[in-house]
């Protein structure tokens, strides 16, 4: 009662983190994916928080930042066009998104080269121990690797701005 199980949270958890890869580009509300996953939006934000102490929201903001460092990287799109793409169609709207997650504004992050050293592998996540960005060395830990058919394997190395 009021307490979600860890498993079932788990589950529906997945299911969500599913239909983030899969719809991200079309869906920007909670209340999209609970009616995905036949929920309502509270029970979805309580499963999420409990299994990854995160809100649902803050993994549908993680997952818009992702696509939108990656579109930095990875293409010629403009900024304004990255914007809309990922459901923010005010430019600085996203300009603030961007930059409070990074700490970086679109344009530097586009701009800026990184370099990871002492990192390894497995099928689902990667260890980093360093990374450097310019000058700046900065320390991080595991890094998922989700797999977006539209982009090569390579996507994992514009997780590490988050951090």
């Amino acid at each position: 009662e009021g307490k979600v199980k860890i498993n079932a949270a788990s589950q529906i958890t997945e299911k969500y983190k599913s239909a983030l890869a899969q719809y991200s580009y079309e869906k920007q509300k909670i209340r999209d994916y609970a009616d995905i996953l036949s929920v309502t939006p509270n029970h979805l934000n309580k499963c999420v928080k409990a299994a990854t102490g995160k809100s649902a929201h803050e993994l549908l903001d993680d997952m818009l930042l992702l696509e939108a460092k990656v579109m930095l990287k990875q293409t010629g799109l403009s900024i304004a066009e990255i914007a809309f793409r990922i459901g923010k169609n005010d430019l600085s709207d996203f300009g603030r998104f961007f930059k409070q997650k990074t700490g970086f504004t679109p344009g530097e992050y586009r701009k800026k080269e990184w370099r990871m050293s002492e990192w390894r592998g497995t099928n689902n996540e990667v260890r980093i121990t360093k990374y450097e960005f310019g000058t700046t060395q900065r320390f991080i830990g595991v890094v998922p690797i989700l797999k977006q058919p539209q982009y090569p394997d390579n996507v994992l190395i514009y997780f590490l701005a988050s951090k």
